[in-house]
């Protein structure tokens, strides 16, 4: 079918400012084994902060804590504006997140949150017109306190299924010495764990230990959905939600079931393609809360994640099987003074790349650090 962009976009636009009601929270509360789930499924870390809970009562903080990037599993900031009423010949995907932090996630909290379609954009990308919707959401804890906020970006891209792939790439074969290269490279990863990282220690220019994703499987793709989604998929559960959620549903391409639900997309080897994408892929929120990963390893458990800024484009995915290197670099150190307090902060620029040479993401990150005798105070004004 022919894309409807401009129908899409009017009807999109009458929902700004509107508070949404899908998709629903999925984490109302942190419990110790949504901490290690989505510390171990979704970030790929074994971190003792998140998983060991004698560990996290030994921090600073006097228990365990889950990463800082848990908001997702909380609530998506993406509102899908208009999406769910018709088929409008577009596929989806996250393409962008804006976190800031304004304090820590203990387990015990228990969280409310509200998300707000804030823009919808009609930009070009890759040469294709594309709708992009920008939406915020936020985070209180039990305390009323805000914990954080997430931008999150949805573009969809017109697309003519079963005629076009917007990517259209094979399953990439690793040679011998790649191997032995990738290999290296994981058994180089540095944790600094409960070693301090002090603002005084660190200069611009440094480089941070590159963290290495993958290569990546499906159980590590649909690892990221069981610890953030509270939609099930399992058995009739489909059908019924594809019969409620019109513009979603989807005539699976290998066994042309006219019930299959379009977020399944890129966690399915055959239906990846119904998206244009010749691979199942990471999902763009997924992929941006992985660069957590190399900041906690770098920082130590004293540092604390003020603002992440993502950008993940949809024409360069994490495939199936690709290994991406996250790589970061101070840009910056200074001070920075919010209410009677005043914060060691450090700026990172982060880069991603794949197996081919491709950067397939880019980020900025401001970490705040401790320094001898002096701990980053949270929560942080706001």
């Amino acid at each position: 079918m022919t894309d409807k962009i401009d129908e899409f976009i009017a009807e999109s636009k009458k929902m700004i400012g509107k508070k949404v009601e899908e998709p629903k929270p999925a984490v109302t509360y942190v419990s110790m084994r949504m901490c290690r789930m989505f510390s171990v499924c979704g970030l790929g870390s074994l971190n003792p902060l998140f998983v060991d809970p004698s560990h996290g009562t030994n921090s600073k903080y006097g228990c365990m804590v889950a990463p800082q990037t848990f908001l997702a599993a909380v609530h998506s900031p993406a509102a899908e504006g208009a999406y769910n009423k018709e088929d409008y010949g577009l596929a989806k995907f996250f393409t962008a997140a804006d976190y800031e932090w304004f304090d820590v996630v203990r387990c015990g909290d228990s969280f409310t949150t509200s998300l707000e379609l804030k823009d919808v954009l009609d930009k070009t990308v890759g040469g294709k017109r594309t709708a992009q919707l920008v939406s915020e959401a936020s985070y209180w804890n039990q305390h009323k306190e805000l914990v954080g906020t997430c931008r999150g970006t949805l573009s969809m891209i017109p697309l003519k299924r079963g005629e076009e792939m917007l990517v259209d790439r094979k399953i990439y074969t690793y040679s011998e010495k790649e191997i032995a290269s990738i290999s290296h490279d994981l058994d180089s990863e540095v944790s600094r764990g409960a070693a301090s990282l002090y603002w005084e220690e660190v200069e611009k220019g440094d480089k941070l230990t590159p963290v290495v994703k993958g290569p990546v499987g499906l159980s590590d793709i649909m690892g990221w959905r069981q610890t953030t989604s509270t939609v099930d998929f399992a058995l009739e559960i489909q059908y019924r939600k594809s019969l409620k959620d019109v513009g979603k549903r989807r005539v699976n391409p290998t066994t042309l079931w006219p019930y299959w639900n379009e977020d399944q997309n890129y966690e399915d080897y055959f239906a990846s393609k119904a998206s244009g994408m010749s691979l199942p892929w990471v999902h763009g929120l997924h992929r941006a809360s992985l660069a957590e990963d190399l900041l906690v390893k770098w920082m130590s458990d004293e540092g604390f994640i003020k603002r992440l800024s993502f950008e993940t484009p949809a024409l360069k995915p994490f495939f199936y099987q690709d290994v991406n290197w996250y790589k970061g670099e101070v840009v910056d150190k200074y001070k920075e003074k919010l209410g009677d307090n005043t914060y060691k902060a450090v700026d990172v620029k982060i880069e991603v790349t794949n197996e081919l040479g491709e950067r397939t993401a880019t980020g900025n990150a401001t970490v705040y650090l401790s320094s001898k005798g002096q701990e980053v105070k949270l929560p942080v004004p706001h």
